[in-house]
């Protein structure tokens, strides 16, 4: 999610998904009032029309598993493992 502020009192945000923006507006909070753009104030939607680039979808993270998170770390750390061992077990470095 990506927020922008429009002045003291707006603010745009700009969800992932459609899903997690219907999410957003059904939250009910008594400090906070939320509504479409399309419902929005002048000033937010001339904002929006601004500031295109802004009102893109945000990417998603990747799904990350065991593998990608041990192969991050290894290249981070130049390490070289001498067995494969499960995502929870011991890993017991080799330095070359």
């Amino acid at each position: 999610m990506k927020i922008k502020w429009v002045d003291n009192t707006h603010a745009l945000g700009v969800f992932s998904s459609e899903a997690a923006a219907l999410h957003a507006l059904s939250i009910c909070h008594p400090l906070l009032k939320t509504r479409a753009l399309s419902e929005g104030s002048k000033k937010a939607q001339g904002k929006a029309i601004r500031r295109a680039e802004f009102i893109q979808p945000v990417k998603e993270r990747p799904r990350t598993d065991c593998a990608v998170a041990k192969r991050m770390v290894t290249r981070a750390l130049v390490i070289n493992y001498s067995s494969r061992v499960g995502c929870y077990g011991l890993l017991a470095p080799q330095f070359t």
